[in-house]
């Protein structure tokens, strides 16, 4: 479990770098053995999970499966926010296609072509 609340402690940003390392390094070995889907992301010290708790570093979570900074970390380390406006263009590019598709004034033309 991670505590950014006191003085001594890194700040927030050092602590989510460091959770994001060590969860691409599992990332890392998951994939070099070969294994399918993505590894759950759990720090080795982590309590093991339960509601309201962090599942990664076993903080506090009220409501969550992942406190904000292991949520974060997670979305770092899979690269998240990369896909995510990957398929935000993606689907910018579809409402294009889309709105054209429904300018045509006589649709059931093309299909007999």
């Amino acid at each position: 479990m991670h505590d950014t609340t006191t003085a001594d402690q890194p700040d927030a940003a050092a602590v989510t770098a460091g959770l994001v390392e060590e969860f691409q390094q599992q990332l890392a070995t998951w994939c070099a053995q070969g294994r399918v889907g993505l590894p759950l992301l759990v720090l080795p010290d982590a309590a093991p999970a339960r509601w309201g708790w962090c599942i990664s570093c076993g903080g506090l979570a009220p409501g969550r499966w992942r406190c904000f900074e292991c949520l974060e970390a997670v979305t770092h380390a899979l690269e998240l926010e990369a896909r995510a406006a990957d398929v935000a263009g993606e689907w910018a590019r579809r409402r294009i296609v889309h709105a054209r598709v429904d300018d045509v004034d006589e649709p059931a033309a093309w299909w007999d072509a």
